[in-house]
């Protein structure tokens, strides 16, 4: 079964409604985004979440974009990956640095990044692959750096990006 995007003229009314809304900004619906719109309760819900993980707030967009690239490499999303590639350019981070992000231990390049970058990466790691194994010392290094706010907004960016990455790949979410 071929499950397609959910193009405006035949969403509901609601669903409608938040595309019109990504349009007003001077954005596109994104395929993700039509995806949900078979389901508009789940889309409604996912728009506020979005919106609040990409306020300014405590945690810089350019840190959520670097541990939301890296949670999509790690799940092998490329949807996600090619959006976040993008979006991560446009916040400052380098070519090299998106390169080595693909790489198995290209969090540890101490050369590419600072210090709260590699503790934002080693930390999206570990909440990625193995959240299970994640103690006091993990939130303690994290904390090293980081505000209690900015860590519970990695967080939540971090669950976000698995969660994104898994509807994309559950869907098999057409890139664009």
């Amino acid at each position: 079964m071929a499950i397609q995007p959910l193009e405006k003229a035949q969403a509901s009314p609601a669903a409608r409604a938040i595309y019109e809304s990504i349009e007003r900004t001077g954005g596109r619906p994104s395929n993700f985004i039509k995806m949900l719109g078979h389901a508009p309760e789940i889309l409604a819900a996912f728009s506020a979440l979005n919106e609040a993980i990409w306020a300014d707030s405590a945690l810089s967009a350019k840190l959520k974009d670097l541990a939301y690239l890296r949670a999509s490499l790690l799940n092998g999303c490329y949807r996600c990956t090619l959006s976040h590639a993008a979006s991560s350019r446009r916040r400052g981070y380098t070519d090299e640095q998106i390169a080595a992000l693909k790489e198995p231990q290209g969090r540890r390049r101490a050369d590419l990044f600072n210090p709260v970058e590699l503790a934002v990466l080693r930390f999206t790691d570990l909440l990625t692959t193995r959240p299970g194994n994640i103690d006091p010392a993990d939130l303690e290094a994290l904390g090293a750096h980081l505000s209690t706010a900015q860590i519970v907004e990695l967080v939540a960016t971090v669950a976000t990006a698995n969660w994104t990455n898994r509807i994309n790949e559950g869907l098999l979410t057409p890139p664009g």
